[in-house]
């Protein structure tokens, strides 16, 4: 995996100390050697805690190891629940313009009756694992834009996206560059006066409410899929 240059993306030099002592931890590991990036979003996550980033690291491992997320195939799902609109749920839209996989989160086709929160972790692991895979090496982050237009009462579930977001903190550590709100509604207030609740300062951070003055930054941003997206300004 293609080394990211700390000194040229801004990282101070405690960045590469906190690296060389965390490999000294791990070294002590029957683990494969991390790649700096890797290290680099779980000292950040960890917000410099060595030890929470190797147990992190470590307990990533391990749920990579039994459960293989990379072998995963959604293929036979697709055809055991014809019902449940998966790729109009979580979307791969394409690129932006520095590269990174733009991903679409479409609430309204979320049904908490027939879709557990099991099932939607694993084709969250599915579309994570596929954009991964296809990334470029120096890359390690995703852009999301979570749409919630037609999003009402019959589908929405706080315990779903709390359950998503307590999973990917865990398993998939700092992998939202950014996080985009696009179309609110009505429930939107509702909606994020229970759910701020579950996320830390990275995350809030992380998140934007688009309106009118995003436009241009976002059609500069997304470039041609800025359309594929559906922003309604």
């Amino acid at each position: 995996m293609q080394e990211l240059d700390l000194k040229s993306y801004g990282y101070h030099e405690i960045y590469l100390e906190l690296i060389k002592q965390l490999k000294e931890i791990l070294k002590e590991d029957p683990y494969k050697v991390f790649g700096e990036n890797e290290l680099i979003r779980h000292i950040y996550g960890w917000r410099g805690d060595l030890e929470g980033c190797r147990d992190s690291l470590i307990a990533m491992l391990e749920w990579r190891e039994e459960n293989k997320p990379e072998l995963y195939n959604f293929e036979n799902d697709f055809a055991i629940y014809p019902h449940i609109n998966f790729k109009s749920l979580i979307n791969i839209i394409g690129e932006d313009v520095y590269g990174r996989p733009i991903l679409k989160f479409s609430p309204s086709f979320l049904n908490p009756k027939i879709l557990t929160v099991d099932l939607l972790t694993k084709y969250l692991v599915f579309i994570l694992e596929c954009t991964n895979l296809q990334m470029k090496s120096y890359l390690d982050k995703h852009i999301l834009f979570v749409d919630l237009s037609d999003v009402g009462y019959s589908n929405v579930s706080t315990e779903h996206l709390i359950k998503i977001n307590e999973f990917t903190r865990k398993y998939y550590v700092e992998r939202l560059a950014k996080i985009y709100i696009i179309n609110k509604g009505f429930l939107f207030s509702m909606l994020w006066t229970i759910v701020s609740k579950f996320l830390d300062e990275r995350v809030h951070r992380k998140l934007i409410v688009v309106d009118k003055s995003h436009r241009n930054y976002l059609q500069y941003l997304l470039e041609d899929n800025y359309s594929k997206v559906g922003i309604n300004l």
